[in-house]
């Protein structure tokens, strides 16, 4: 994942005039990084979330899995998706290149459908307990 992140921003600085960082579009290049720096914080967050959640219940022998409360968990399924793809949509923007903005769209439709798995998952595994509503 990492390298997936940092292979375009290396393109960027070896292949691409820096003119182009330049002039009316210098916004879209701050909206990038900006959009880059918290997805990747906030995808690292919530995945510590997931692995303090499985640390904390190791040693419970009656029931493997659980379902996540903190951070925005408690909100919706998977946030960690959401804030990948802010990740992807900043590379996007950095790179101005229809490659890396197709890229973040096939991230888009792949994560959207594992979520939509990972959704019915959790309403399938957890049917007797009480589900919070989320999206």
């Amino acid at each position: 994942y990492t390298v997936g992140s940092l292979l375009p921003l290396h393109y960027q600085q070896r292949y691409v005039d820096k003119s182009f960082y330049e002039g009316t579009q210098q916004w879209l290049v701050k909206l990038g990084v900006l959009l880059w720096a918290a997805g990747e914080f906030g995808n690292g967050l919530h995945h510590y979330l997931l692995r303090r959640l499985r640390l904390r219940n190791a040693g419970n022998t009656e029931q493997k899995y659980f379902i996540p409360q903190d951070g925005l968990f408690k909100y919706c399924w998977c946030p960690h998706y959401f804030f990948e793809l802010m990740s992807w949509y900043g590379i996007a923007c950095t790179s101005k290149h229809a490659m890396f903005f197709l890229t973040a769209l096939q991230m888009t439709s792949y994560l959207s459908g594992r979520s939509l798995a990972t959704k019915a998952w959790y309403l399938q595994k957890f049917q007797g307990q009480r589900v919070a509503k989320r999206n």
